[in-house]
């Protein structure tokens, strides 16, 4: 299986109540969601804090083994990527494992 696409997701938010602390006021929530299809077919799921750059995605990701997700996590970690960012990917790579072997991603990291 190889990952064929990987689409990226810019989302926001009003925050019903505003709220601040000693640098900024927030006003809106913002997050990433990741959209990373395969050759199989299936398609992954995920959402962090941010993204990576759409540069680092092609370079590291895509034409990847979804499988080998210690792999690309460490190339993003090489090529600077931080951790929310890293963590959307994660994501939808561990959605993809269990959609491909038909089990829950919990079983995957050692049950429920």
């Amino acid at each position: 299986m190889k990952i064929t696409e990987v689409k990226t997701y810019s989302v926001s938010y009003p925050v019903k109540d505003p709220f601040s602390n000693g640098m900024r006021t927030t006003r809106e929530r913002a997050f990433g969601i990741v959209e990373i299809k395969t050759d199989a077919g299936i398609t992954g799921w995920g959402e962090g804090a941010s993204l990576p750059p759409r540069r680092t995605i092609d370079n590291n990701v895509v034409d990847k083994n979804p499988f080998d997700s210690e792999v690309i996590w460490g190339a993003l970690h090489f090529a600077g990527v931080d951790a929310a960012g890293i963590s959307a990917i994660d994501i939808a790579l561990w959605d993809i494992m269990g959609k491909a072997l038909k089990m829950p991603v919990h079983a995957l990291l050692g049950g429920a």
